[in-house]
């Protein structure tokens, strides 16, 4: 029997435009998600921070790498790869605390990994700005 984590890990890795309504169905309406870039209570919402990253980023591929937790309450890390326009390729390792409701549906994600370094440090302009004022704080 598959359990509601790995029912969610596989629609996580299998996540592409045309399987989003499937994936989004694994959540419950009042889903809240929260990434470095956004904070949303509604499935609706989590809907549209989705769909921009499909904009945004192509060929993009999330990679299940392991998963811990019992009962209600997962972690799961992941690595992230995709191409953008301004940046080009990403390669991002994150993890997600995931938490289902009574009824086995997703009700939080909330997403942690590195913005500054993986994305915000490679935008043209804004990163040679970035890595100036974080190179005081470095020990290395």
């Amino acid at each position: 029997m598959t359990t509601e984590i790995e029912r969610y890990c596989d629609a996580l890795e299998a996540l592409t435009e045309e399987t989003l309504p499937a994936f989004l169905d694994l959540c419950c309406n009042d889903i809240e998600f929260r990434d470095p870039f956004n904070h949303t209570h509604t499935r609706n919402h989590f809907r549209l921070a989705l769909e921009h990253m499909f904009k945004n980023v192509k060929d993009l591929r999330f990679v299940v790498m392991e998963r811990w937790g019992s009962g209600r309450s997962w972690v799961i890390k992941w690595t992230f790869t995709g191409h953008t326009r301004f940046i080009g390729e990403l390669n991002i390792v994150g993890l997600s605390e995931v938490a289902f409701d009574p009824e086995g549906l997703v009700c939080r994600h909330i997403d942690h990994w590195d913005a500054s370094e993986e994305f915000l440090q490679k935008v043209p302009l804004l990163g040679p700005l970035l890595r100036g004022v974080l190179r005081p704080l470095s020990v290395t």
